[in-house]
């Protein structure tokens, strides 16, 4: 049964999950003590600041096709762990550079957003509905601290000099720059 069936069926307020679900008032599995709701939200997670946001993963031959629709991104997987993978890598992208991360969605209206968002070929609102949390500061540190390959040009010699003691370039680039720069 699909996440909309579940919340549109007639007795749907009698169950307590049904209730935390239109509610948004669960606890994380990986966390008890925090609030899906306080994660959705921007929360704090573990000492970093992360966000939930709902994800849409539906089987379309060999792929799993995903929809986020809070930040209007698609994406796919090869299967479901790796579609969440996906996922999180998506919106760490697209958040990268934020100032504010945008609010998450409840999934009544993530529901509704996909119902909309769905079209004559493709509609999402009936594949999972889950959360993927991403932690956007450790993200941001992370493409930050990537390596970035830069060529520089300097005379025959002094590269035959320096490759005949072993220097390693990169290194000496490296302090080079955090020298003349002065935040070493």
């Amino acid at each position: 049964m699909t996440l909309s069936k579940f919340l549109d069926t007639e007795n749907s307020m009698k169950s307590p999950l049904k209730k935390s679900l239109r509610s948004g008032g669960f606890k994380s599995p990986a966390s008890p003590d925090v609030d899906i709701l306080t994660m959705m939200n921007g929360g704090t997670h573990m000492g970093g600041f992360r966000n939930a946001y709902p994800v849409f993963i539906k089987q379309d031959e060999k792929d799993y096709l995903v929809y986020i629709p809070d930040l209007e991104i698609y994406t796919e997987g090869k299967d479901i762990p790796d579609a969440i993978a996906m996922a999180r890598d998506a919106i760490g992208l697209k958040l990268v550079d934020a100032i504010e991360y945008p609010e998450a969605s409840g999934p009544e209206e993530a529901l509704k957003k996909a119902r909309e968002d769905a079209d004559e070929t493709f509609d999402y609102s009936d594949g999972l509905l889950t959360y993927v949390d991403v932690d956007c500061e450790s993200y941001r540190k992370k493409l930050r601290n990537r390596a970035v390959k830069k060529n520089c040009t300097i005379p025959f010699w002094l590269n035959k000099e320096a490759e005949e003691q072993g220097i390693n370039f990169s290194k000496v680039l490296q302090e080079a720059l955090i020298q003349k720069l002065n935040i070493g």
